[in-house]
């Protein structure tokens, strides 16, 4: 199927309502929430870059959170799924409440968190209607339910941490890039920040307090 690209009238009036709520609700998440409070929003996915094969209803939004001195462990033999835990101590001392009792970072906590602050809020909005669909099983995203009849608007928020740490062994022997673009930038690419999603490893059957978080897309 071949990509269909929007025009800039699509982009414009498919964004209006998405650029009135978002940012609101972020605005309201860092006030609320220490652990939440250096959040930034990053938008991502196909709508955004103006490509997109049917109506222009559906967004992915990152909300960012950095996070230093983290111990990633691998959970599982994929190399996608890790651990999280803090080197020592974290100075953010509010991210001691979504640890579990192993000392791992909990994505359930977070994400619960998270949950509840937005879906309180979005009973605040005057001029439109927003809801806060119902938790998918395996889904790291809080999915936003915007009414705009005849077609509604579905925002997918993503929560995830920003890491400053050397990518992963499992990595090693990817990024193939060194023929075309040269060793240094293959190096400088691997000491980026990566970045992880809160997700549920499949292969657990029962639901932890702690959740494995999902190494985004390495």
């Amino acid at each position: 199927m071949v990509p269909i690209l929007l025009g800039r009238k699509d982009v414009s009036e498919a964004s209006k309502l998405v650029n009135l709520v978002v940012p609101h609700l972020v605005q309201t998440i860092r006030s609320r929430d220490c652990a939440f409070s250096s959040m930034e929003q990053y938008s991502a996915g196909s709508y955004y870059e103006r490509v997109k094969i049917s109506q222009p209803n559906e967004f992915d939004i990152m909300l960012v959170i950095p996070v230093e001195r983290l111990q990633l462990d691998e959970s599982d033999d994929t190399g996608a799924y890790y651990y999280l835990t803090f080197k020592r101590n974290p100075k953010e001392k509010y991210f001691l409440k979504f640890l579990d009792e192993d000392g791992k970072l909990s994505a359930f906590k977070m994400l619960q968190a998270l949950r509840e602050i937005i879906k309180q809020e979005v009973k605040n909005f005057k001029n439109v209607e927003v809801t806060v669909t119902r938790k998918k099983a395996g889904s790291p995203a809080i999915t936003l339910q915007i009414k705009n009849p005849p077609l509604d608007i579905s925002v997918d928020i993503i929560l995830t941490l920003k890491v400053q740490h050397s990518w992963p062994p499992s990595t090693q022997d990817g990024l193939k890039i060194k023929q075309w673009l040269g060793t240094k930038a293959r190096r400088d690419f691997k000491f980026t920040s990566i970045y992880l999603v809160a997700k549920q490893n499949k292969r657990e059957k029962v639901l932890r307090g702690t959740s494995n978080m999902d190494n985004n897309k390495l």
